[in-house]
């Protein structure tokens, strides 16, 4: 069995597709989402964290305590999955609980509950052009420059969704949700998270993407949206649909200067939000102000940069054009410009395992 699993992970690593945003945790990528989700909480330590998030996990503590803890088999095995898999440093069952909701709802948007080495059903995920607001890009029919304004309302918006949604189950009578996690070589299962927790995770990474799928000026603020569908689909013209999602941006590494500073600002957006967050839930009226006005700064736009001035110059135009996202074929895995198919290699590695696992 141990060699069926090798095979499965080496597959994984040939076939693995490109997570849209900074990066969840594969076997061929770090977990960024999750690492700058769980710092702008306060659980998670520099470069990544802050402080100042304790104040809503210790809100969501609160109220998971008035509430009963799950103790299915599923839910248990979750929770006990992520605390081996990501080491967040809580006391308790339920603080445990609350983390491993938190990083469940930020894996969820580029997920949606399948496992990591489903290659089709994530990249047809990915792909489908409703879902593009969810990772702060643009849809197909954001065209030109005003496609800019209709991007960043969208992301806006599902924000708001996703607030809202937070903010209603943390005054519910049973904060209680059913979602999917998937455990490595088993498959998926359905288990019970804490909504508001979860919710805040989907909107972390949403915001965080802000900082991956969009050039930025000096003064950090948005000068163009990327385009992940067009892109993959082969069919942009960039100047209409706007610049490709680069592959160059969903890199996660503090080593050099311009990442530090875009996973420094995502880190301290999510901080701000979530600070903000824990004013919206204090009040059984709903009131979006304290996150609207941090939405305000994460997603300010400077407008006239366009394909035909290089987006005004912007110092984040170079390392994005250094690995844009060009077509997929999504007949063997989810492929990428340049990379061989890997579907032969992928019923090999399994014919491999399946053959030495007889064998043993």
């Amino acid at each position: 069995m141990r060699a069926l699993r090798t095979a499965g992970l080496l597959a994984g690593l040939l076939c693995a597709p490109s997570a849209q945003a900074f990066q969840i945790l594969t076997a061929a990528s770090s977990p960024c989402h999750e690492r700058l989700t769980v710092g702008g909480f306060g659980l998670q330590a520099e470069p990544f964290g802050t402080a100042v998030g304790l104040r809503v996990f210790d809100a969501l503590l609160a109220r998971a305590e008035t509430v009963g803890l799950p103790n299915d088999k599923a839910t248990r095995g979750f929770i006990e999955d992520v605390r081996d898999t990501y080491g967040v440093a809580v006391d308790t069952p339920r603080e445990r609980w609350l983390v491993a909701s938190i990083i469940a709802g930020a894996r969820e948007p580029d997920t949606r509950g399948f496992a990591v080495v489903s290659f089709n059903e994530l990249r047809t995920t990915h792909i489908k052009d409703e879902l593009q607001a969810p990772h702060s890009l643009r849809r197909v029919t954001h065209d030109g420059v005003e496609g800019n304004e209709r991007a960043i309302t969208a992301a806006r918006g599902h924000l708001t969704v996703r607030l809202k949604e937070a903010h209603d189950s943390f005054w519910s009578e049973d904060p209680r949700l059913k979602t999917r996690w998937t455990f490595a070589f088993y498959g998926e299962v359905e288990v019970r998270v804490f909504e508001p927790a979860f919710r805040l995770g989907q909107m972390a990474h949403t915001l965080q993407d802000a900082f991956t799928h969009t050039l930025r000026n000096p003064d950090l603020e948005i000068v163009t949206v990327l385009n992940f569908v067009d892109a993959s689909l082969g069919r942009l013209d960039e100047a209409v649909d706007g610049l490709n999602h680069s592959d160059r941006l969903d890199e996660c590494d503090v080593s050099n200067a311009f990442d530090r500073e875009r996973i420094e600002a995502a880190r301290d957006a999510t901080a701000s939000m979530l600070v903000a967050v824990s004013d919206v839930l204090a009040n059984q009226t709903l009131d979006t102000a304290p996150v609207d006005a941090v939405l305000d700064v994460a997603y300010a736009y400077a407008p006239g940069c366009t394909l035909a001035n290089d987006y005004c110059g912007t110092d984040w135009l170079e390392p994005a054009r250094s690995k844009l996202t060009g077509p997929v074929d999504l007949s063997v895995c989810a492929t990428s410009p340049g990379r061989a198919p890997v579907g032969f290699a992928w019923l090999s590695l399994l014919l491999a395992g399946v053959a030495l696992t007889r064998r043993r």
